[in-house]
């Protein structure tokens, strides 16, 4: 008895959810069956708006064009029937944007033009951070990233190159005190010059260049020993005119006149202090007198 009245539960149950779904759930839970809403060429906030009104889901997929935020075409089509709350596609412009050029490693100055271009034409402004280091060269482009419409750039500024700076006319003793600041290994030479005793007057490693500090780097340079006289041959020349070159040198001078049967003012010797500064240089010159 017990188990018949079992069954006969299970069988009324069974009969009242097939009645259910065959006569009340069609019409308690039917979908309505609608038109795709007229959305291409809508704005995306508009198209959405009526998305919405006809209760139906979407997915977005954006397509890369010159307009921006423009409906372009739907699936299924404008006015097709579908029942509310299928998914329909929407493909939505977005305006094409060129990327930007990796520009790490290479070197800001020659590619700030390209940079500068890039960020006007699509309103981005620029953040340089100078990153000081002793690892990458001078200038060079570390990082590069773009965040809210801000380029961040990391440029090196490298600590240990310096431009050679330039000797020529210090004191050879400055010079030496400037190079070992520097790191530089320095010899030196001298040659007559008329430039003043001690100063330089040439260098291996030119003005300008770039060098790094304490890198055991070498350097030549060429210090003056001032005038040699001898150079002007004065001995047998006119007095008249070594008295131009003298001027012209701004050489201090004296003369002594000796007489000789040889024709007058005729400068047969000369002496003077030849190794040392132009300023303190003094020629005396003999000189002929009939």
């Amino acid at each position: 008895m017990k188990i018949f009245k079992i069954t006969l539960f299970l069988n009324i149950a069974i009969i009242a959810v097939w009645v259910f779904y065959i006569f009340f759930y069609p019409n308690v839970f039917k979908k309505e069956v609608i038109n795709v809403p007229n959305i291409v060429g809508s704005s995306k906030e508009e198209a959405l708006k009526k998305i919405k009104e006809n209760k139906l889901n979407y997915d977005i997929i954006y397509i890369e064009q010159d307009n921006d935020n423009l409906v372009i075409d739907v699936f299924p089509k404008e006015q097709s029937l579908v029942k509310e709350e299928q998914i329909i596609t929407i493909y939505i412009s977005k305006k094409r944007v060129d990327v930007l050029n990796d520009y790490t490693n290479l070197y800001y100055t020659d590619v700030s033009s390209y940079i500068n271009d890039y960020c006007e034409k699509y309103d981005i402004s620029i953040n340089k951070e100078i990153v000081n280091n002793e690892i990458y060269d001078d200038d060079l482009i570390i990082s590069q990233e773009i965040n809210n419409s801000i380029l961040h750039l990391k440029v090196s500024l490298n600590t240990s190159l310096i431009k050679m700076p330039n000797l020529i006319g210090n004191d050879v003793n400055e010079s030496l005190k400037i190079l070992k600041e520097i790191g530089l290994t320095c010899y030196y030479k001298y040659e007559y010059s008329f430039l003043p005793f001690n100063a330089v007057i040439d260098q291996s490693i030119k003005t300008g260049e770039i060098v790094k500090k304490k890198n055991k780097n070498n350097i030549t340079i060429t210090v003056s020993k001032g005038y040699d006289l001898r150079e002007f041959e004065f001995v047998n020349k006119n007095l008249n005119d070594a008295i131009k070159t003298c001027e012209e040198y701004d050489i201090n001078y004296n003369v002594i006149y000796i007489y000789s049967n040889d024709y007058a003012n005729k400068i047969i010797d000369i002496k003077s202090n030849i190794y040392y500064d132009i300023n303190e240089v003094v020629v005396t010159f003999y000189v002929t007198k009939n």
